[in-house]
């Protein structure tokens, strides 16, 4: 498949109808839950959603096999099903674990099946993944479950440091960026990765591992703020404003502010949306966020330039950048209140 045009290769990667990656990739992944037993076929967490991670999956190919993408379409809609199934695991038990009672507008799956199959489920699911590889990515399976069991390990390493964060008297943000770095950066960017499995390519995997770790650290960040800023999408998306310091305290602008805080205020943290938003106007946190967003962007746009440099513009490059820069957007827009979900 030869992409000539910018607009031919974003439009194979989000397209929902015909032939696009996202039909292929529907397809393969409706067909996997209708054949799930146990009665958890159609349950809601799993069949909605954006399909940011596997979409990534595809990019990652796309940009990687730019001249035999043909050849290994099929393995990228695997790797696609294969991340998205770790990332279904991941978010049903996150929800379960911060008794979120919805997520995207929706039952969270524990509350349609209870907490006890949620925690087996979420294992299910996980184990399906490398289950799914090995069964349909012969040629490479080794790599690619290679680079699932790692993204697995992140993952449990971040939730593990999330359940045991103990009750230092500063540097909440080391911490708290531990667990970001397992939990999040770890699944976006190797997303993006599974195509460097199969290919020489290596300056292409070099600016792919530089722009999805920052951009996974934006993502993160920007995430972070929507409850102070954005509080009718978190209500509307996940019920209530969960603003991930309950008990865990893993929101990194909270993480900061805890950082900035003298003792006296530090020994009665509340959580408390409005008196946290509050503080952060008062010691400038969002502000320094704000920085560190615009310098994690500037890395991205660099990462991408250095490769349009040595490799040359290409239609994928460009339909990749666009649509890199669009998902930018949106997530500044939902962190500042301006967009509503």
């Amino acid at each position: 498949m030869a992409f000539l045009t910018a607009e031919n290769a974003f439009d194979f990667v989000v397209g929902a109808e015909g032939r696009s990656f996202t039909g292929d990739f529907m397809a393969r992944w409706d067909g996997l839950l209708d054949g799930l037993e146990f009665g958890y076929s159609n349950a809601r967490q799993l069949r909605i959603g954006n399909r940011l991670r596997p979409q990534l999956a595809c990019w990652g190919y796309m940009l990687t096999h730019q001249d035999d993408f043909d050849r290994v379409r099929d393995e990228a809609t695997t790797a696609a099903v294969c991340v998205e199934l770790i990332h279904k695991a991941s978010i049903i038990l996150d929800d379960f674990v911060d008794d979120d009672v919805s997520r995207h507008g929706e039952p969270a799956f524990h509350m349609e099946f209870g907490k006890e199959a949620t925690a087996v489920f979420s294992g299910y699911m996980t184990n399906l993944s490398i289950q799914y590889a090995l069964e349909h990515i012969p040629r490479n399976a080794a790599g690619v479950v290679g680079l699932l069991s790692k993204t697995i390990e992140s993952l449990a390493e971040g939730a593990l440091l999330e359940f045991g964060l103990p009750d230092v008297e500063r540097d909440f943000v080391a911490y708290t960026s531990r667990i970001i770095e397992g939990e999040t950066v770890a699944l976006l960017a190797n997303a993006l990765l599974f195509g460097a499995i199969s290919s020489p390519d290596e300056r292409a995997e070099r600016m792919l591992a530089a722009v999805g770790s920052d951009c996974a650290r934006i993502f993160q960040i920007l995430n972070d703020m929507e409850p102070f800023f954005n509080p009718k999408m978190i209500e509307s998306h996940k019920g209530e404003i969960n603003i991930d310091i309950k008990r865990n305290r893993k929101n990194i602008l909270v993480a900061s502010l805890m950082d900035s805080l003298p003792e006296p205020e530090l020994s009665g943290f509340p959580a408390s949306s409005q008196w946290l938003a509050e503080k952060m106007a008062e010691h400038g946190t969002k502000a320094r966020f704000d920085a560190v967003v615009r310098e994690k962007w500037g890395n991205v746009m660099r990462a991408m330039s250095d490769y349009r440099a040595a490799a040359g513009e290409s239609p994928v490059l460009a339909a990749f950048e666009r649509y890199i820069r669009q998902l930018y957007d949106t997530c500044l827009r939902r962190a500042d209140g301006r967009c509503a979900a």
